[in-house]
C-alpha cells in the first residue's frame, strides 16, 4: 500500500522552520531559506483562496440547485394533479359510455314495443 505524503508545506515548515518560527539555514543558503519561507507562505495564502472560492462555488452550486429542485416540486404537484383529472376524467367518461349503452338500449326496447304496438292496432 502506498503511504501519502504529507503537504508540501506541511514538509518545508518541518524542515526548514524551528519551533519559535525562525528559518533555519546553514551558511551561505539564505536565499534558498527566503525562497523556501515565500514558497511556504504563497502555499498558505494559494491554499486559503482555493477554500475560500470552493465555499463561494458550492454555495452558489447548491442555491441554483435549490431553486430548480423547488421549480422540479412545483411542476412534480402539478403534474400529480392532472394525472388526478386524467383519472376522473377517464372515470367519468366510462359511466357516460355505460348510460350511453344503457340509454341506447333503453330506446331500442321503445321502438321494439312501439314496433308491436303500432303492428298489434
Amino acid at each position: 500500500m502506498t503511504k501519502t505524503k504529507p503537504p508540501v508545506e506541511d514538509r518545508i515548515k518541518k524542515n526548514y522552520q524551528a519551533e519559535d518560527g525562525i528559518w533555519l539555514v546553514q551558511a551561505g543558503k539564505v536565499t534558498e531559506a527566503k525562497l523556501l519561507k515565500e514558497a511556504y507562505e504563497r502555499i498558505l495564502y494559494l491554499k486559503k483562496i482555493a477554500n475560500h472560492n470552493k465555499d463561494l462555488y458550492e454555495n452558489a452550486v447548491d442555491k441554483k440547485v435549490q431553486t430548480y429542485r423547488d421549480e422540479y416540486l412545483v411542476h412534480r404537484k402539478k403534474i400529480k394533479e392532472l394525472e388526478q383529472e386524467v383519472r376522473n376524467q377517464k372515470d367519468i367518461s366510462k359511466n357516460l359510455a355505460y348510460s350511453y349503452r344503457g340509454i341506447k338500449h333503453a330506446v331500442a326496447e321503445i321502438e321494439l314495443l312501439s314496433n308491436n304496438i303500432e303492428e298489434n292496432s
